[in-house]
């Protein structure tokens, strides 16, 4: 990857509750990817204002992040699905966390299948192994 781009892995915790649910990521509103329980993946992103929504059938906050993208810069954004997970109200929450958090707990998941990243985002999204 090329330091002129911004990297954002997104990664899900393995959990029991919610483990159907495959929440849909969007980038700027394009739909970039359904990530199951367990796993990860990488988006390149170019440098600047983005918004990441991690349930677009939600209207909850904590659905949607919008920052500034930094060339060369690494970011980290876990997805949890909530409790009520066998039910159609479950929802994915995403949230900031830091590098050596996300290292943490992404060393025990694994990396999203290619089945489940939307063909028109496949030039953006990594399915590369992580290393610390």
């Amino acid at each position: 990857q090329g330091d002129d781009k911004a990297s954002a892995y997104i990664y899900r915790p393995g959990k029991f509750y919610g483990k159907l649910r495959e929440p849909s990521i969007y980038l700027d509103g394009m739909k970039v990817a359904d990530i199951e329980n367990g796993s990860y993946f990488l988006i390149r992103l170019e440098p600047g204002m983005h918004a990441l929504v991690s349930d677009e059938r939600s209207e909850k906050e904590d659905t949607k992040i919008e920052q500034d993208f930094e060339s060369g810069r690494i970011y980290y954004f876990e997805i949890n699905v909530g409790k009520a997970g066998f039910t159609k109200n479950a929802y994915g929450a995403i949230s900031a966390v830091s590098e050596a958090t996300a290292l943490r707990k992404m060393e025990k998941l694994k990396p999203l299948v290619a089945e489940n990243v939307e063909e028109r985002a496949r030039a953006i999204v990594g399915l590369e192994r992580v290393s610390k």
